[in-house]
């Protein structure tokens, strides 16, 4: 809510468990260990075996690597995206191998059929906010490209190889060079915010929202391509949300870090942007490498050092500047 992305009235779990119930053909169980099939959503018994195949795939990953394990060694919400689109995009391509060799005698264009397993495994997201629909969507449509990416560096080998050592970032999987190269995540260290605002407050989510939200994020108000070339150079983020019932306030912290000075002004310059297009500021200062904007409910600040771009959302100017001083470096 406090970023925009999804309105007060929309109720999330109800929405995705609707669009799995009207969307959703196939699933493997890991508690289970069960392969269950939605037979009334198939055509015909050739996309019967085009999702059994994958869900198959799924069972296969779960024998030889646990994907249980994998999934709660997941501590972020961007490790898990990364998780689940090693996964999904494992599977993904194996299904299309295996469709392409064994069940379609036509001349058929692998990106066709990929277009159409991913529209049986994916669920009905189209009416969905953009960040429900993008997360999503994400472990599938780039889960496959960064799977497909090791197998042609390594062959299968090296697919297999990456359960041992899975992606951490949805970085990674957006540019699978930065993972075949051992590139992780520089994620800071926000200290003691907590004990600097003092009693009264409460830490609700302490998160990574890597390459991936970040670009979703910014897609509410930035062209998609804008979005994209502001979160390349991502290194690393820390996001930390904090809550006072009896002020009725919240405090919002989002460090970010870039491979370079340079990545880290284009970010700053594309934020600034973002909030110019929002449009609902009443006024706006700026500061030395900084600027922040009031609206009707929200102060914004945004600052910027070196390799080194903070965020902080909160209710007033007040509560903002308590924040900064546990940055000092942006004040």
């Amino acid at each position: 809510m406090v970023l925009g992305l999804i309105d007060e009235d929309y109720d999330l779990l109800q929405a995705q468990i609707e669009s799995q119930r009207k969307g959703l053909a196939g699933l493997y169980d890991c508690q289970r260990e069960e392969i269950y099939l939605v037979l009334d959503r198939y055509t015909s018994d050739l996309w019967l075996e085009v999702t059994f195949a994958h869900e198959f795939t799924h069972a296969l990953q779960d024998q030889h690597f646990d994907l249980d394990s994998l999934l709660e060694q997941a501590a972020t919400t961007d490790s898990r995206l990364a998780l689940q689109a090693l996964i999904e995009g494992d599977a993904t391509l194996v299904t299309v191998e295996y469709a392409l060799q064994h069940l379609f005698e036509m001349d058929l264009d692998r990106a066709d059929l990929l277009d159409a397993i991913q529209e049986v495994e994916q669920g009905e997201y189209q009416d969905a906010p953009g960040v429900v629909r993008e997360t999503a969507w994400f472990p599938y449509s780039q889960g496959v490209v960064f799977a497909a990416a090791l197998v042609d560096d390594g062959g299968w080998a090296q697919l297999n190889q990456a359960f041992a050592a899975p992606p951490q970032t949805t970085e990674q999987i957006m540019h699978p060079d930065k993972y075949l190269a051992g590139e992780v995540a520089n994620i800071p260290d926000l200290g003691d915010l907590l004990g600097v605002v003092g009693p009264g407050w409460l830490e609700l989510r302490s998160d990574v929202f890597g390459e991936l939200f970040i670009r979703v994020y910014l897609e509410r108000e930035l062209d998609p391509e804008e979005a994209l070339m502001a979160g390349e150079g991502w290194d690393g983020d820390r996001a930390l949300l904090l809550e006072n019932q009896e002020q009725d306030s919240y405090i919002l912290v989002l460090q970010t870090m870039w491979d370079s000075a340079a990545n880290a002004e284009e970010f700053f310059s594309f934020y600034r942007t973002f909030m110019e297009r929002a449009g609902d500021s009443s006024r706006a200062i700026d500061g030395p490498q900084s600027k922040t904007w009031w609206s009707e409910d929200q102060v914004t600040y945004l600052g910027q050092r070196d390799r080194e771009v903070l965020i902080v959302l909160t209710r007033d100017e007040e509560t903002l500047d308590l924040a900064l001083t546990e940055f000092p470096a942006f004040q």
